[in-house]
């Protein structure tokens, strides 16, 4: 069953992040390629996994600071994207902001986050 709700945190302590404005999802494939003498290519397989880009526009200082408690941790933890109910465990690979003036001497934020799986 489909979501559109993305989640992020520690197993047991996950939390709902606002809806994203960007989403991308990668399939990695670990391994390594080489070309042979005779010209075919060769794979050496050893795995794969998945990297998730997520971006949001013109968030509240509240809301970018729930993400941002997320994105700094250092240790693993579950991510669920908003396509799908599903969750992985995952490490934060990069995690960028940005302010920008509103009225009024407030600010809103552009936030982007990348995650990446541990295992396959």
């Amino acid at each position: 069953m489909a979501s559109s709700c993305t989640y992020l945190g520690i197993a047991g302590a996950s939390v709902l992040m606002v809806a994203p404005h960007t989403y991308t999802q990668d399939r990695l494939i670990y391994g390594t390629d080489r070309r042979m003498a005779d010209g075919t290519l060769r794979r050496d397989y050893s795995g794969s996994g998945y990297r998730w880009q997520v971006g949001w526009q013109l968030i509240s200082g509240t809301d970018r600071s729930t993400l941002q408690t997320e994105a700094v941790r250092t240790a693993s933890m579950l991510f669920s994207p908003p396509t799908t109910s599903a969750s992985w465990d995952v490490l934060v690979m990069g995690y960028t902001e940005e302010a920008i003036p509103v009225a009024g001497g407030d600010w809103r934020w552009n936030c982007a986050l990348t995650v990446e799986t541990v295992t396959d």
